[in-house]
């Protein structure tokens, strides 16, 4: 019974050790599909550069038999199919890819899942559908060895002869042509409202710098370089952020006292053997170590704000709070932008 009782216990002791903190193992989940995800954005971007000149050199006039391409007959009859598919809408394909690759490196231009794949086809319908309008509408339809080529393809072809059938030529032009921004919103789910506000911003903030730059009338030019020099000067200056220190906490042990080493038992010979600490360890640190550590915390935080930067995400840290283990910064978002472009970083 007592084996198994210290057993037990040696069990539950070593538990903790064998499984690592939830925050550690999330990192370890984390930081492989980082590298996963650049591999496939390398990946897309190669493949959209192939697709790209593929489609660039192809000839839709001219047999895929009788073409020589640097891409090779892979390219050819990969750009052969695409024109047949879906006609000129097909450079939608490389330039996806190309999204989505460089998605990988910066912030995301388009959202994950499921949604942004169906606007991505809304869009290449409504593409292909208008440009098979637009050719219905020009007689710009090209004559070639395989026959007629339509400007959207077979799939445009498709669509265009559905819509006419049912809403006529009319309805065509404003369904297809009302599919577009749904398809931007599916893929992109970025408001129209907020994109709209963000460039009354910047509008406003370009329209107050000329303002402030253009020199008051009545004022001579040399007069006004000073004044605007100077407020150039104050602005390009960074504003540093706040240090608060933190806060020493009372130990109630110094005020009570350790009693219960007033009898401690040095042992034989201890006391005589003992010696005092040096004075020194009761000196306050000096003014060159609390600014050294001063100035490595201004610098996380320029770091930190370069790095939001980086992302669109513009703003200063008005304040940094060290702690023993967590150094909080507290950051400002500028104008026009919004709290979830933080919080999803």
């Amino acid at each position: 019974m007592p084996a198994s009782v210290s057993a037990d216990v040696r069990s539950e002791l070593r538990a903790p050790e064998a499984s690592p903190p939830p925050r550690r193992r999330a990192r370890k989940r984390a930081a492989p599909r980082r590298w996963v995800r650049e591999v496939q954005g390398i990946v897309a971007l190669t493949a959209g550069v192939f697709a790209l000149i593929a489609l660039a050199v192809f000839d839709p006039a001219v047999a895929p038999g009788e073409q020589s391409s640097m891409v090779g007959p892979v390219g050819i009859w990969l750009a052969w199919a695409c024109f047949r598919s879906f006609g000129y809408a097909a450079f939608l394909f490389p330039l996806a890819a190309g999204v989505w690759g460089v998605s990988a490196f910066v912030r995301p231009l388009a959202a994950r899942g499921w949604t942004p794949i169906a606007g991505l086809l809304v869009l290449l319908l409504a593409a292909t559908g208008l440009l098979q309008q637009a050719t219905d509408a020009f007689a710009a339809a090209r004559v070639t060895h395989g026959g007629i080529v339509p400007a959207g393809g077979f799939t445009g072809w498709a669509a265009a002869a559905a819509l006419h059938a049912t809403i006529g030529n009319a309805g065509a032009w404003l369904l297809l042509l009302t599919a577009v921004p749904v398809g931007a919103l599916l893929v992109t789910q970025i408001s129209y409202a907020a994109v709209t506000r963000l460039v009354s911003a910047r509008l406003a903030r370009l329209r107050k710098r000329q303002a402030a730059a253009r020199p008051a009338p009545g004022a001579k030019g040399d007069a006004a370089m000073p004044i605007i020099a100077e407020a150039s000067m104050e602005a390009a200056e960074p504003t540093l952020p706040t240090i608060v220190e933190p806060a020493r906490a009372n130990s109630t042990l110094m005020e009570k006292g350790l009693s219960w080493q007033e009898t401690f038992d040095f042992g034989k010979h201890g006391a005589e053997a003992f010696q005092l600490p040096p004075v020194g360890l009761l000196q306050a640190p000096s003014a060159t170590e609390l600014k050294r550590t001063r100035e490595e915390l201004q610098d996380n935080a320029e770091i930190l704000r370069r790095k939001l930067a980086d992302f669109e995400v513009d703003g200063r840290i008005v304040q940094v709070s060290p702690g023993p283990i967590i150094t909080s910064y507290e950051f400002e978002p500028a104008a026009g932008v919004k709290v979830a472009q933080v919080v999803n970083l």
